[in-house]
C-alpha cells in the first residue's frame, strides 16, 4: 500500500482527491497548519510536527498549497501572500524530501501560458510578450522554477485549468444563478479552460498508477469554451434566464488587475500529453459537466 502525503489537502481538490485515494487502497495523510482531522484521510500532521524522517516514509507529496488567487483583491501585499504561499512551502517540501527516493507531485496552473485565443498545449506555447502576460504567468513561472530547479528524483507539475465541481469557484457562481442574476462578463468571447473534479481526480490517480515522472501535464478538459457559452448553459441547466451583462470597464473599475487577467483574458489549453496517453475524459464537454454539478447540488 502506497503512503500519500497531500500538502494543503483542506481545500477544494483536497477534500475530494483524498476519496478518490483511499477507493484505490492508498494510505492518505493530511499535511496541515491544524490538527483537526478532515474526512477521509487516514491521518493529520501539522506543519510544525514534519521533520525529514517522518517525510522519509511517504511514497508520494502531492502539494496543493497556496493562497487563493482569487480571494481578495491583488493589493501588493496579496500579491506577496499568493506566491509566498506556493514559492515558501515548495521549498520546505522538497527540502524535508532531501535525497529520498519519494515523488513530488507538485500543482501548478494554465497561467503558465501566455493569454491567447490560440490552442496551446505542453509542447506547443505563444512566444511571450508584455501583452499577453501578467501576474498569473509570474505566479506559475516563480512556482514550477522551484521545482525545476530541484535536486529531486522524481518529479511531476500539474497545471490545473479553472475546477469545477460541488463546491470551489462554482459555489457563489451558483447562488447568483438561482437569483436570476447569472451575468455575461464584457463581450463572453473569452475562452476558459475548466476541468471538472472527478476528471482532475482520476488523472492523477491515472499519472499514479503509470509512474509518470518527471515531466509537466495540463489538468483541463479538451474543450475550452467561451464565457458567454459558460454561462448559458449554467442558467440553462438550472432553468433560469440571463438577464445582465457586466461590461468591461465596470469588471476593471471593480477588480482592476485581477479582473483583467481572471475574467477577461483567454487561455485555450489542451491536455495534450494526457490524450497521447489515452486518458478519457468523463466530461469532456462543458454541457456534460455543468449538468452533472447542478443535479450533484440539487440532491
Amino acid at each position: 500500500m502506497k503512503r500519500i502525503l497531500i500538502a494543503g489537502g483542506s481545500g477544494f481538490i483536497g477534500r475530494n482527491l483524498v476519496h478518490h485515494l483511499k477507493k484505490e487502497g492508498y494510505f492518505v495523510i493530511l499535511l496541515s497548519r491544524t490538527p483537526r482531522l478532515i474526512n477521509g484521510y487516514d491521518q493529520v500532521i501539522t506543519w510544525d510536527e514534519i521533520i525529514p524522517e517522518q517525510i522519509a516514509t511517504f511514497d508520494v507529496v502531492i502539494n496543493l498549497c497556496g493562497y487563493g488567487i482569487s480571494e481578495k483583491k491583488w493589493s501588493p501585499q496579496i500579491k506577496n501572500k499568493i506566491v509566498n504561499s506556493r514559492v515558501e512551502t515548495t521549498e520546505y517540501l522538497i527540502k524535508l524530501i532531501g535525497d529520498n527516493d519519494i515523488w513530488l507531485i507538485n500543482a501548478s496552473a494554465i497561467g503558465f501560458y501566455p493569454f491567447s485565443f490560440k490552442l496551446q498545449n505542453e509542447d506547443n506555447i505563444e512566444v511571450l510578450s508584455k501583452h499577453n502576460t501578467g501576474f498569473c504567468q509570474y505566479i506559475a513561472k516563480q512556482w514550477e522554477a522551484v521545482v525545476i530547479g530541484s535536486r529531486l528524483r522524481r518529479k511531476t507539475i500539474l497545471r490545473f485549468g479553472v475546477v469545477l465541481g460541488k463546491g470551489g469557484m462554482l459555489n457563489q457562481l451558483l447562488s447568483s444563478v438561482k437569483m436570476g442574476m447569472g451575468a455575461r462578463i464584457g463581450d463572453g468571447q473569452q475562452l476558459m479552460s475548466w476541468v471538472h473534479i472527478n476528471d482532475l481526480c482520476r488523472a492523477l490517480l491515472f499519472l499514479l498508477t503509470i509512474d509518470a515522472v518527471n515531466t509537466t501535464f495540463n489538468i483541463v478538459a479538451p474543450n475550452a469554451c467561451t464565457q458567454a457559452k459558460f454561462m448559458r448553459i449554467l442558467c440553462q441547466k438550472m432553468n433560469k434566464r440571463q438577464w445582465f451583462v457586466i461590461p468591461k470597464f465596470m469588471v476593471k473599475l471593480m477588480f482592476g488587475q485581477m479582473g483583467n487577467e481572471l475574467l477577461l483574458a483567454s487561455h485555450c489549453i489542451e491536455p495534450k500529453r494526457l490524450q497521447n496517453l489515452e486518458f478519457k475524459f468523463i466530461y469532456p464537454t462543458i454541457e456534460l459537466a455543468l449538468e452533472s454539478i447542478v443535479k450533484e447540488t440539487q440532491t
